[in-house]
């Protein structure tokens, strides 16, 4: 039953240690959807803005 144990015990730890490999690429999504946020409130900001503040260039002949 010790060398269960003891496999399990590796086992275990390999697991929990591997985590540190994936942390960068969450890293890396999280920056990516902060940058994404960032744009999206610009488009929205430059969308009020047209929306609400329309330049009218008609002229007439």
């Amino acid at each position: 039953m010790s060398m269960l144990k003891n496999i399990e015990r590796y086992l275990e730890k390999t697991i929990f240690n591997s985590r540190w490999i994936l942390a960068p690429f969450y890293l890396g999504l999280i920056l990516g959807i902060v940058l994404l946020f960032i744009k999206f409130i610009q488009k929205t900001i430059m969308m009020f803005n047209t929306v609400f503040n329309p330049t009218l260039n008609f002229e007439s002949d």
